[in-house]
C-alpha cells in the first residue's frame, strides 16, 4: 500500500517538474529594509505595510521606483522560462561497417537461447540403492 502511495507521489512530483520547466514561472520577492519579507509564485508578493509605517517610510505605497535607501522596500522578480533557442541536432551518417556491426549485434543478441534458470535438474533424482551398508560393516558410527 505504501509502495503505491510513494509511486503516486513521485509521479506527481515529476509531472509537476515537467510542467514547470516546459511552461515557466515567475517568482516575486518583496524585500523590506534589505530583508526578505514575502515570496509569491503565482502573483505579486504582498507588501509589508506595518514594517514600513513603523519606520515612517511608506515605500510600498509609493509608485514602483528603484530606491537607493536601505530602509525602503523593493520588489524583485525572477522569470524562469524555457530556452527555445536550442540548435537542432544535425543528421548523423553511419558508415557501412557501423551498420553491419549493429545489425550483427542485434541478430546475435536475439538469437540466444532463452533458458529458464529456475528449473532444478536434479529435483527428481533418486540415488542408487545400497547393496551393503559399509558403515555398519566397519562399525563406524560418527556423531
Amino acid at each position: 500500500m505504501a509502495n503505491k502511495k510513494t509511486y503516486r507521489i513521485v509521479a506527481f512530483m515529476l509531472s509537476l517538474l515537467m510542467f514547470c520547466t516546459s511552461v515557466g514561472f515567475t517568482i516575486d520577492m518583496h524585500f523590506c529594509q534589505g530583508k526578505l519579507a514575502a515570496v509569491s509564485v503565482f502573483g505579486e508578493a504582498s507588501c509589508c505595510k506595518t514594517a514600513c509605517t513603523s519606520t515612517k517610510k511608506a515605500c510600498c505605497q509609493l509608485p514602483k521606483t528603484k530606491h537607493t535607501d536601505d530602509n525602503c522596500c523593493d520588489n524583485t522578480s525572477i522569470d524562469v522560462q524555457l530556452d527555445t533557442n536550442i540548435p537542432k541536432a544535425e543528421a548523423t551518417s553511419y558508415s557501412q561497417i557501423q551498420l553491419q556491426f549493429v545489425a550483427s549485434f542485434i541478430t546475435a543478441y536475439f538469437s540466444l537461447p532463452i533458458t529458464n534458470t529456475s528449473i532444478v535438474q536434479y529435483q527428481n533424482y533418486k540415488p542408487p540403492l545400497l547393496i551393503r551398508d559399509v558403515l555398519v560393516l566397519i562399525q563406524t558410527f560418527l556423531c
